[in-house]
């Protein structure tokens, strides 16, 4: 603690944030706000963001198979379409919800639909008539025997 204000007063008590493109401070916003004018309401603003969303994607290699973990919270397992080949898992799912409430003086109906897409490169090719799928706790996780690398042999001319 001490070594740390001993180099704020080193540098005049300024403590200074990096900002790697110091000319676009709010970036994302700048993008943000062109995008929601630019683009149809069916492409831009927080209809767009609620209504399609890429989920986070975890690959891990065990040494014999490959195992890919996607973030879908809320999805039922049956809502889920997987297709899977030696080179990419493709994971799509569709969420829908409708509320109704009835009151003395009122009446409403609420309706949401969300979907999940996102298509996996894989960094090494995997079998995949070996694939299984399992969800638990919103997270899908996908694995596959890689396929062996084959070895170089050498053969003698006849």
């Amino acid at each position: 603690m001490v070594e740390n204000e001993e180099k704020k007063k080193r540098r005049g008590g300024q403590i200074r944030e990096y900002v790697p493109f110091g000319i676009f401070p709010n970036f994302d916003e700048l993008f943000g706000n062109m995008a929601r004018t630019m683009l149809p309401r069916r492409f831009s603003g927080s209809y767009f963001n609620e209504s399609l969303k890429v989920p986070a994607v975890d690959i891990e290699d065990t040494g014999n198979s490959l195992v890919v973990r996607v973030d879908m919270p809320g999805v039922n397992k049956k809502d889920i379409h997987l297709n899977v080949n030696e080179n990419s898992i493709s994971v799509s799912a569709q969420k829908s919800n409708e509320e109704e409430r009835k009151g003395k003086s009122y009446y409403s109906r609420e309706r949401s639909s969300m979907g999940y897409y996102r298509v996996v490169g894989l960094p090494e090719k995997i079998k995949s008539n070996t694939a299984k799928a399992k969800l638990e706790n919103g997270t899908l996780r996908i694995e596959a025997e890689k396929v062996e690398k084959s070895k170089a042999t050498t053969i003698k001319v006849g």
